[in-house]
């Protein structure tokens, strides 16, 4: 159950559900903690210098991935707001397919996934991102073929239903999509615990705000959930606390 925890959202003051006000005043431990999750203790490596530096080589350039996901144009909206011109590229609708997200990957720092996924705990492997099917691919990005296309991005950003979720192996943890994208090079994951929405783009737009100004994927992530948690509409824990950042090795 402890894998289920948005940590995040742990109060430290009553919270009155009869009451929607008390979800803007409780507090929580993100209002204090940064927090970050290693999969397991074998990511602590003598390699290991801290979390992936974004911007640390040079201008972060960006890849949008919008595949029918709801809110999915707004999402890539505030994407490309919130970075200079010419360093956001943006995939969607049709040209959104498998093949052509797989072979653009590798040239970017941040990936972002805006689409449907599928967790299968029975069948890990059957786990997928649903991409555009085309001549060569039938659009499902299977957690496999994450794995086995060596990406060594800074930053994958999973905006889509419970891309953490996977099936739970003792001493390994969860091996699902954001699993597959750390074996796959990725040195850090933004993954969600529970299904989301249209409102993720609000939060997405926030995160990208915050990197592209200079902050670290696990100070951007925290600065976004404070800034919707203080709004009354979007307070309540569903909107920012099953977002959270799942950190591997340094690779440089």
């Amino acid at each position: 159950p402890l894998h289920l925890v948005p940590f995040d959202a742990l109060v430290e003051s009553p919270v009155d559900p009869a009451n929607p006000a008390t979800y803007a005043t409780a507090r929580y431990v993100v209002d204090r903690f940064q927090i970050e999750i290693l999969p397991t203790a074998q990511f602590l490596s003598s390699r290991d210098r801290g979390p992936p530096v974004i911007g640390a080589a040079g201008p972060n350039r960006v890849l949008a991935v919008n595949r029918d996901a709801p809110g999915g144009a707004a999402e890539v909206a505030a994407i490309r707001a919130a970075w200079p011109a010419g360093l956001v590229t943006v995939l969607e609708g049709v040209d959104a397919s498998e093949t052509a997200v797989r072979k653009a990957t590798g040239k970017y720092t941040i990936l972002h996934f805006a689409t449907h996924a599928e967790a299968d705990d029975r069948e890990p492997l059957a786990s997928h991102l649903r991409l555009g099917a085309d001549s060569l691919a039938d659009g499902f990005f299977h957690l496999e073929e994450i794995a086995q296309d060596r990406r060594p991005t800074r930053l994958a950003v999973l905006s889509a239903c419970e891309t953490l979720s996977g099936r739970l192996y003792q001493g390994e943890g969860l091996m699902g999509l954001a699993r597959a994208f750390l074996a796959g090079g990725a040195q850090a994951v933004v993954a969600t615990q529970w299904p989301i929405g249209p409102a993720s783009a609000d939060l997405m737009g926030e995160f990208h705000r915050a990197l592209a100004g200079g902050n670290q994927p696990g100070a951007a992530l925290r600065s976004a959930k404070l800034a919707l948690r203080r709004q009354p509409a979007t307070a309540h824990p569903f909107y920012w606390a099953g977002v959270i950042l799942i950190r591997g090795a340094r690779l440089d």
